[in-house]
């Protein structure tokens, strides 16, 4: 227990163009009333000068260790790449555009350092900034079995039900949010974040999270509170179209990869791809996300997602 009181810590922060985000997530860091040991920074930006500044940022905070690497773009590799410099216990996760609360690393540190028997793999905070679905939206999501707010389940679509913020104590979950997940560092033991997956990797976060719930616990605590403005940072967001096309590509390839490929499982999928186009139509009124997910569901029944190459070699 003693030796679980000292376990460090490591941030990974993919980034690619995006300063001013980044700036305001270091600061955050540099602001822990328990700071990361280590601050890793994956930087695929085709500018120059980012470095400069993280070192300014982070070299006000004397007691954290800062490492800059250049990378190609690409989530999951700069993600895995990150890893590879990571020589602390834990390892968390954070998108580039949050800010974290005072006590946030303290929260996620809690938990692992409680956690005696090592039985818990990951764990991640509380957004404070959540989108509030419309109920006609609750009851589209529920029909046709895509994602809504829960308990961080994942459907037999293969939907994955969001981390709601009305959850008011530790909760044990099947999947843990990209922009704020924190593991044990054994647990990359046996797996990796999948650099197969298509345009962003999109879902890279759903992906990797379940294949961990396999092996460990995987917890949310109110206590680590953090804000994501995913919404207020235009620099590299998709169009609805490419958004949506993605969405539908890795999907059906994390139905596939995660999933029991029995009927049940197979009908909630396929009547799901309904619910996308109804929600493309009726929720989102949007022509460029109604095409991209057409195009995505194409790509699958047509045997033609690029995805599914590469799960057979494997």
């Amino acid at each position: 227990m003693g030796q679980e009181k000292g376990l460090s810590l490591s941030v990974i922060i993919a980034t690619k163009d995006r300063f001013e985000d980044l700036a305001r997530c270091l600061r955050s860091l540099t602001n822990q009333s328990e700071p990361p040991e280590t601050v890793i920074i994956v930087d695929a930006s085709k500018k120059e000068g980012l470095e400069k500044i993280a070192k300014h940022i982070i070299g006000e905070s004397c007691s954290i260790n800062l490492i800059y690497e250049k990378s190609q773009p690409g989530l999951t590799y700069q993600r895995n790449k990150g890893l590879s410099l990571s020589r602390d216990d834990l390892v968390l996760f954070l998108d580039d555009d949050v800010i974290l609360d005072e006590h946030y690393i303290r929260e996620l540190k809690k938990i692992f350092r409680e956690d005696i028997e090592g039985k818990i793999g990951g764990a991640t905070g509380k957004l404070m900034n959540m989108f509030h679905f419309h109920p006609f939206s609750i009851l589209i999501r529920k029909m046709f079995f895509l994602s809504e707010p829960g308990r961080g389940e994942v459907k037999k679509s293969g939907a994955h039900n969001l981390i709601s913020d009305q959850l008011s104590r530790l909760t044990e979950v099947e999947w843990l949010p990209g922009f704020n997940q924190a593991y044990r560092k054994e647990v990359f033991r046996f797996e990796t974040f999948d650099e197969n997956m298509y345009g962003y990797s999109y879902l890279e976060d759903l992906d990797f999270s379940y294949r961990v719930g396999k092996r460990y616990k995987l917890v949310y605590t109110p206590n680590a509170r953090i804000i994501h403005y995913y919404k207020d940072s235009p620099q590299t967001r998709l169009k609805w179209y490419e958004k949506q096309k993605m969405y539908m590509v890795n999907y059906y390839y994390l139905f596939k990869k995660l999933l029991p490929q029995r009927l049940d499982y197979q009908f909630c999928h396929y009547w799901s791809y309904l619910g996308q186009i109804i929600r493309s139509l009726v929720l989102l009124r949007n022509l460029g996300a109604l095409m991209g997910t057409l195009h995505g569901i194409w790509i699958n029944i047509s045997g033609k997602n690029p995805l599914l190459k590469k799960l057979e070699c494997k």
